[in-house]
C-alpha cells in the first residue's frame, strides 16, 4: 500500500502522481482499513491486542503523515470519513514505545529530494525531470 508513497518522487509527473495517491487510492485503502476495524469488533486489525498487523497500518499511516500530512490531521478526511481509522491511529501513537520509534532516526528517513538525488546517484539512474536543472 505504501509503494506509491515511496515511489511517487522518483517519477517525471511526481506532483501528479502524488494527488492521484490522495483522491483515488488513499481514500479506497482507508475504507477498507475502516471496514476491518469495524469487522474485528475491536480496537485493532487481529484479535483483541496490538499485532504486527496493527504495527505495519500505524507505519502505512505515517508514511501518509510524512507524504501528505493534512490527509492525517484531526480536521482531516481521514478523521472525517475514516473515525475508525483515525482514532486507531491516534491511540496507537500514545504507545510510549511506538512513539518514540515513530519519532527516532531509527525510522527510515523522510522523504525528500535529498533523499531522491541520493538514491538516484547510488543505482545511478536519472533524476526526474522536476530534479534536474
Amino acid at each position: 500500500a505504501r509503494d506509491p508513497l515511496i515511489k511517487w518522487r522518483f517519477r517525471s509527473d511526481a506532483k501528479e502522481a502524488l494527488e492521484a495517491f490522495a483522491t483515488t487510492t488513499l481514500p479506497k485503502i482507508c475504507g477498507h482499513l475502516e471496514c476491518w476495524l469495524a469487522k474485528n469488533g475491536n480496537n485493532y486489525f487481529a484479535g483483541s491486542e496490538a499485532t504486527y498487523a496493527d504495527v505495519v497500518t500505524i507505519e502505512f499511516l505515517e508514511y501518509v503523515r510524512d507524504e501528505l500530512p493534512s490527509k492525517v490531521e484531526t480536521t482531516s478526511d481521514l478523521a472525517m470519513n475514516h473515525p475508525k481509522l483515525f482514532s486507531f491511529w491516534s491511540r496507537m501513537r500514545e504507545f510510549d514505545h511506538l512513539a518514540a520509534y515513530i519519532d527516532s532516526p531509527e525510522r527510515v528517513p523522510k522523504p525528500s529530494d535529498d533523499f531522491v538525488r541520493n538514491t538516484c546517484e547510488i543505482l545511478a539512474i536519472p533524476l526526474p525531470s522536476y530534479l534536474q536543472c
